[in-house]
């Protein structure tokens, strides 16, 4: 493994319990689904749960671009990348990827996108409220 992927892996300690906070919601929802009556498939829910991880990671790293090590929660601290406006794009297009996968390959339902879409505009909307500690 190299240095950058262990430095990566490392970072993602700090923001661990937000991470399960955020994905609780949908395994909840998973479960009384299955519960319910209806099948739990475990690929949609592998990939919905790596959406809502990257929109969140999206989140820390777009803080960090505005407002470096700012806040009252632990920053997701990014010292191995230069730019961590690059990494928040790219967890974006993760979240995208993985919306589009669910809702056009495994026909997961019509709200898929409109609600990964509310998602990423909530997400978006932080930075511009911490754009006063420029």
């Amino acid at each position: 493994m190299g240095a950058t992927a262990a430095a990566f892996l490392t970072s993602l300690l700090p923001p661990l319990p937000f991470l399960v906070a955020g994905c609780l919601p949908l395994w909840v929802g998973a479960l009384l689904a299955m519960v319910s009556g209806f099948p739990l498939h475990g690929w949609v829910l592998g990939m919905a749960t790596l959406a809502v991880s990257a929109l969140i990671l999206a989140a820390f790293a777009a803080r960090e671009t505005f407002c470096p090590r700012v806040g009252r929660c632990p920053a997701w601290r990014l010292d191995f990348t230069r730019q961590p406006q690059v990494t928040a794009y790219a967890a974006l297009a993760v979240a995208g990827l993985m919306g589009l996968i669910l809702h056009f390959g495994w026909r997961t339902g019509a709200y898929t996108i409109p609600l990964g879409a509310a998602g990423a505009w909530e997400r978006r909307l932080a930075p511009s409220a911490l754009a006063c500690c420029r």
